[in-house]
């Protein structure tokens, strides 16, 4: 990785833990700034420590929102197809009404 190449060699074990933390946590820290929306904010919100964690979130947050989209779009079809169909009904009905009307009225009219 990029940032173990700029991590400072020391002989010291302690130092060189601290850099390498301090590395990783910018290394962290620059993936998720890279995330957007949705993602973005969730994976903030959860405080990943290491980047396994950040993929867990953001592939799982992904997914919801994903399906989320999925639903919205089965919900919208499911209800233009419920307005389609109701509109039908309605027509059937304007149309039998009229015809009835119609009858009565020539049924009136044959009278005399």
């Amino acid at each position: 990785m990029l940032a173990q190449r700029v991590i400072s060699k020391v002989k010291d074990p302690i130092a060189q833990q601290i850099h390498r933390e301090n590395a990783d946590r910018m290394c962290l820290a620059s993936f998720v700034s890279g995330l957007s929306g949705v993602v973005s904010r969730q994976v903030r919100y959860a405080h990943p420590r290491n980047l396994q964690e950040i993929l867990n979130s953001a592939l799982a947050v992904d997914e919801a929102e994903k399906q989320e989209r999925r639903n919205e779009t089965f919900t919208r079809g499911q209800t233009s197809v419920q307005a389609s169909y109701l509109g039908q009904q309605a027509r059937a009905i304007t149309e039998e009404t009229v015809r009835n009307e119609q009858l009565t009225h020539v049924r009136r009219v044959s009278r005399f």
